[in-house]
């Protein structure tokens, strides 16, 4: 959040601001979808 709320890295053109649940949203769907929610490994 502060790297994309200091410095403007990450804005697409057109949205100047990013919700709390923006981040929320993004952060969940990243870790739900990419495999990361295994806490231990199997096989």
């Amino acid at each position: 959040m502060f790297v994309e709320h200091e410095m403007g890295f990450g804005r697409i053109a057109g949205i100047t601001t990013g919700d709390i649940f923006d981040y929320f949203y993004y952060s969940s769907i990243s870790y739900t979808t990419v495999g990361f929610g295994d806490l231990v490994p199997v096989g």
